[in-house]
């Protein structure tokens, strides 16, 4: 048998537009056999319409109707085929077979059930989704450098589609107790409902909430491992990395500098390393350690061996106007502090260097300690240097790391 999977052009609370639908993809040679969710489940079949009633339940924890009422449906035609979520079942029948119900008092006394259970669904909808905005919101925006947060994230992308998500579906709740209101108004005043009623058969609200769900649902299983497949570690007696120039520390240090393994663990050099990291808001993103030592060579307040090191990461943006915010994070994260100022005891100097939008280096010469932020741009550097030589002397450096 062939079977066909369509998107339900209506909400279950449309229960004329959704009765003349069945009815026209029956006349088409499909028959309705199930409901998940967003989509019915269509079943090919000889073409003629058939008559399909959404009856709602009065007792919506009921998974099947009652034998007896099942008996006497089928014995005036009418055969079940399926529930509608915990609302509804849904009877059909040929086009001459009498009507299920015509007494719009009894139906009305069914549909004030269905209006209480759409007016807790469109609370609970309400009060839920506030509650997840507001998680999102805290995820991205409590802590004190959301854009590293955002950028670094393999999930960023997968919960802007669940925060835009949300405000569609409080509509749609907020809507469907509207119509199921007007439905009950039509039922209490003598009103027969219509079965026939108009639709589009392409329903641009419907069609949102599928791609949403799914971009969502894709983005939160799938990036995750994607992340995973684009990224990778090495270690190198020289690191370098694929996509941009690395600055060398042995460059920095100068003759008589050698890289070593201080840090290994089941054979992985922690101090010599790089790991390339991906997220959907980055190409690429790196972290870079090196360190080694000058043989004869110590330091001066403490005299033990000289062991410069030096920790660079590099972010490649897709969208250049986070560039600024992330540099800010940087300092912050880096500082622990909530704003830019210049830590106490270090001095502050400025990268004029082309190919450089914006820089500075902050150093402390107390502690040895040197830190530079730069970009230009898609593309932001942090790096940490611990040692005696002076990084404002390599600019020419610093900026072939941010060239494009």
């Amino acid at each position: 048998m062939k079977y066909k999977l369509k998107i339900i052009p209506c909400s279950m609370f449309d229960t004329e537009i959704f009765e003349n639908w069945a009815s026209d993809m029956a006349e088409k040679g499909w028959a309705l056999k199930g409901i998940w969710s967003l989509y019915a489940l269509f079943e090919k079949c000889e073409p003629k319409r058939m008559k399909y009633r959404l009856e709602p339940k009065e007792d919506m924890e009921q998974e099947y109707p009652k034998q007896d009422v099942s008996d006497m449906y089928e014995s005036f035609g009418w055969d079940f085929v399926c529930r509608y979520s915990k609302y509804a079942f849904i009877w059909r029948a040929d086009e001459d077979a009498a009507e299920i119900h015509t007494d719009t008092e009894i139906q009305s006394e069914v549909y004030k059930k269905v209006l209480k259970s759409a007016r807790k669904n469109m609370i609970f909808s309400i009060i839920s989704g506030i509650l997840i905005c507001a998680l999102i919101i805290f995820m991205w925006f409590g802590g004190n450098t959301p854009v590293i947060d955002m950028v670094e994230s393999d999930r960023s992308i997968a919960l802007v589609f669940i925060f835009a998500l949300y405000p569609i579906l409080w509509f749609d709740c907020i809507w469907d107790y509207i119509k199921v209101k007007k439905l009950l108004n039509r039922l209490q005043s003598g009103e027969q409902l219509t079965h026939d009623k108009k639709y589009s058969r392409f329903n641009f609200y419907r069609v949102l909430i599928f791609i949403l769900l799914i971009a969502a649902m894709i983005c939160t299983y799938f990036l995750p491992f994607y992340g995973i497949y684009r990224s990778g570690s090495t270690v190198h007696d020289k690191l370098h990395a694929p996509d941009f120039y690395v600055m060398q520390l042995d460059e920095i240090e100068g003759k008589g500098f050698k890289y070593n393994a201080k840090y290994k663990y089941n054979g992985q050099d922690y101090t010599n390393f790089s790991v390339r990291n991906w997220s959907p808001l980055t190409n690429f993103w790196y972290e870079i350690h090196s360190g080694g030592e000058i043989f004869g060579k110590f330091w001066k307040h403490n005299e033990k061996p000289y062991e410069p090191q030096m920790e660079i990461k590099h972010y490649d943006l897709r969208l250049g106007f986070m560039a600024d915010a992330l540099l800010d994070d940087l300092h912050k994260q880096t500082f622990r502090i909530e704003n830019l100022d210049t830590p106490e005891g270090f001095n502050r100097i400025e990268i004029a260097y082309d190919g450089i939008e914006e820089g500075y280096i902050l150093k402390n010469d107390n502690e040895n300690v040197t830190w530079v932020f730069a970009r230009n741009g898609n593309r932001v550097i942090s790096v940490f240097y611990r040692g005696y030589a002076d990084l404002s002397q390599h600019f020419d450096k610093i900026a072939m790391m941010v060239e494009e």
